[in-house]
This record gives structure tokens, sequence and C-alpha cells, in this order.
């Protein structure tokens, strides 16, 4: 939908505006975790990003109130805040794994090296990352992942499980070649 620059305007109006109350009723709700994350749910793309710091800060400490909270993020504010996040989380892979799954494409191309650096050491959450992964993401980074498991032929094989026939066709003599050594 196209604004003239009259509805834009008062559009914009209209933001500051619901920008303002939230501010009221975050000081109100930051004691409140659950009403806060229900009005997160109902919040515009344009609020979300300018109170997700705000928000973040209240519910950083809380791993299930913070997973709620990404979840109900707006995609194009997950891109930008998704550093900030991961930094909480990193030392739960369980919870960074609930953060990982079910991203867009775009989410994933952009931020697989930054989950993969925390993931590396962690045979299991790897693997899980792995199957969480989109599969052309796992063309882009299938050489990657199996430089860190090619010490573990259990854990390549279960990689390769599942993949579908273009990952397999394409990526077929890369693997044979590790796993005949």
């Amino acid at each position: 939908m196209e604004y003239t620059d009259e509805e834009f305007d008062k559009e914009f109006e209209v933001l500051k505006i619901l920008a303002g109350i939230l501010d009221e009723e975050f000081e109100v709700l930051k004691d409140s975790p659950e009403k806060l994350l229900e009005i997160w749910r109902n919040t515009s793309p344009e609020i979300q990003r300018e109170k997700f710091d705000k928000v973040f800060e209240v519910l950083k400490d809380s791993p299930e109130g913070l997973l709620e909270f990404w979840r109900n993020t707006s995609p194009e504010i997950q891109i930008e805040k998704f550093d900030k996040v991961i930094e909480v989380l990193k030392d739960s892979p369980d919870n960074l794994l609930d953060m990982w799954r079910n991203k867009s494409p775009e989410i994933q191309r952009e931020k697989f090296d930054k989950v993969f650096e925390v993931l590396k050491d962690s045979p299991e959450g790897l693997l899980e990352f792995w199957r969480n992964t989109s599969p052309e993401i796992q063309i882009e980074k299938f050489d990657k992942v199996i430089e860190v498991l090619k010490d573990s032929p259990d854990n390549l094989l279960d990689m390769w499980r599942n993949k579908s026939p273009e990952i397999q066709r394409e990526k077929f003599d890369k693997v044979f070649e590790v796993l005949k050594d």
C-alpha cells in the first residue's frame, strides 16, 4: 500500500502516540512478563524496532520469556537484533537451538556462522542445529560442518541421513573422501 505524504505523516503520528502509550504501560508491566509478552505479540514492527532494547532488558534473565519474546518479534528485527539475543543464550544450546528453529533462510544465511561458532564444540548441538537449518543453507555450509565432524564417522553419518537428493548429489564425493580414510 502506498501512502501520500499526508497519509504517511498521519500514520507516523499514530505510531508515535502508540509508542508513548507503550512507554507508560511498560513501567506498569515490567513486573509482569506474561502481560508484557502479550502486548509485544500485538505490537507493530515499527514499534517493536523502537522498543526492542527496553523489553529485552526486562526479559534477558528469563530464557523462557526471552524465547517467547523472540518468537513474537518480527523477522526483520530478528535479523537486526540476533547477535544481542545469541549473546545471552550462547551458554544454553537448547535455548539457542530453540531460537534457531523455523528461522527464514535469510536469517539462517546471515547468522549461520555466529551460531556455528557457539555450537561447533558440541557434536549433539551441532547436529541438531544442522537438522534445523534449511536445505539451501546446508548446501552452502556443508563443507564447514563436515570439517568439524570429519573425525567422528557416526556424527558425519547422522548429518548425512535424510538429506535431500540435491545435497547428496552435490556433496557425496566430499563425504565419501572423508569416510574412506
